[in-house]
């Protein structure tokens, strides 16, 4: 289902109001139209989103193809003309082909990190590769749905086993009301 989102007058409080909502992709005109009192555009919106949503399908409609290859953002495949989707049935049928495909992709790659992460989880403790592996696919998993609250590698692998252990029996006790 289609949302349109209000551009605020900062970016950080137009990723906000994305992130508010649930969209499982972004459609950005580069130049955001007509509302010059941004001050910033849509590959801004895009790279702010991506802090938050890290694979988040994010698409750009421009009447200016120059401005997206001169960030090298955006592939091709992702860079749609304005006048051409709006002129051309078949142009806008194409497009939305296209993201059908990119959201399908993205899905079936989330799906795929937690199956191969629910099965790795069995696995547990066997070796440091599996381990690691596990962190990875969390890391991914947590910056892909909501970078917000992804830790940082590092932070993962100091929070050892034996460590959340201690968490959770002073947690216990915590909630016992003996500590």
């Amino acid at each position: 289902v289609p949302v349109e989102i209000s551009i605020k007058s900062d970016c950080s409080s137009t990723v906000e109001n994305i992130l508010s909502q649930t969209v499982e992709c972004m459609i950005i005109d580069y130049n955001l139209g007509s509302f010059q009192v941004a001050g910033y555009n849509g590959v801004e919106i895009a790279n702010e989103l991506w802090r938050h949503r890290k694979n988040m399908p994010v698409f750009m409609l421009t009447s200016y193809d120059e401005n997206m290859y001169e960030h090298e953002l955006f592939s091709a495949f992702q860079v749609f003309n304005y006048a051409r989707y709006l002129g051309d049935h078949k142009e806008q049928d194409d497009i939305h082909k296209k993201i059908v495909r990119v959201i399908e992709h993205f899905k079936k790659r989330i799906d795929a990190w937690e199956c191969e992460l629910n099965q790795l989880l069995e696995r547990r403790g066997e070796s440091v590769d599996i381990d690691s592996r596990i962190l990875e696919l969390d890391s991914e998993l947590e910056a892909s749905l909501d970078g917000t609250y992804a830790f940082p590698q590092k932070m993962k692998r100091d929070l050892s086993e034996s460590n959340l252990l201690k968490l959770v029996e002073r947690l216990d006790r915590l909630l016992e009301g003996n500590d």
